[in-house]
């Protein structure tokens, strides 16, 4: 499962929406403050998939990776 913390206003998360909509990537999208404040997210984007919490960066990669295997 693919989780996206982000909020409506921040650039970067509409930067992973977007590249993840592209390569058709399913993901949730998770907008709940208090959820990101109980996990000790101090920003976003944070790309959590099975369990591993990726920042910006790392996210990135990793879509990009995905470009790659398609």
């Amino acid at each position: 499962m693919i989780i996206l913390y982000s909020t409506d206003t921040c650039p970067k998360c509409q930067v992973l929406k977007d590249m993840m909509n592209k390569k058709r990537i399913k993901y949730e999208e998770c907008y709940d403050i208090n959820e990101m404040i109980k996990k000790g997210f101090k920003e976003v984007p944070k790309l959590q998939i099975d369990g591993k919490v990726m920042n910006f960066l790392k996210a990135l990669k990793w879509i990009k990776q995905q470009e790659e295997q398609v």
